[in-house]
């Protein structure tokens, strides 16, 4: 249910075709992910409601790290622009 409604979000947000928006959405959601994984191995909530693995820990770093990456540099580009 969560990967759907995120999806539709990042849908809409992907309509709106504004950059900083969309890079702020995909940092967002990476760090999300990070914290999915960081969940998982401190025990932190929402941990006690999903059943993660070691495969979905590293999954959760790797896009998270990916997605955090390509939204900085989205803003980071868009900030350089007008300067």
């Amino acid at each position: 249910m969560f990967h759907l409604c995120f999806g539709v979000i990042g849908l809409v947000v992907l309509s709106t075709r504004k950059q900083f928006l969309i890079s702020f959405f995909n940092a967002g959601f990476g760090l999300i992910d990070i914290y999915q994984a960081l969940a998982s191995y401190l025990h932190l909530p929402p941990g006690q409601y999903f059943h993660w693995t070691r495969t979905d820990d590293v999954e959760h770093i790797l896009l998270g790290l990916a997605l955090v990456i390509i939204g900085g540099y989205g803003m980071f580009k868009r900030e350089r622009r007008y300067r």
